[in-house]
């Protein structure tokens, strides 16, 4: 249960936060998620890469823990 409420909670702030922004300073959060947008297109590939990396060695681990105590 705390899981699905962490995931609604991530899920309605990267929503709402830029809502909220647009609503009390729209210039400034528009210049801010046009930064965000272009630094995701320069870097959003390796951080995708290293985060599948880090998922996956975590799983083998995991998996060969688990395979190990059995």
């Amino acid at each position: 249960m705390l899981t699905v409420l962490a995931f609604n909670v991530i899920m309605l702030l990267l929503l709402e936060v830029p809502l909220l922004g647009f609503a009390i300073a729209p210039e400034r959060t528009n210049a801010t998620v046009q930064r965000f947008g272009d630094w995701l297109r320069r870097r959003g590939g390796r951080i995708a890469l290293v985060a599948t990396v880090l998922i996956g060695v975590a799983l083998i681990a995991h998996g060969t823990v688990s395979r190990l105590s059995t």
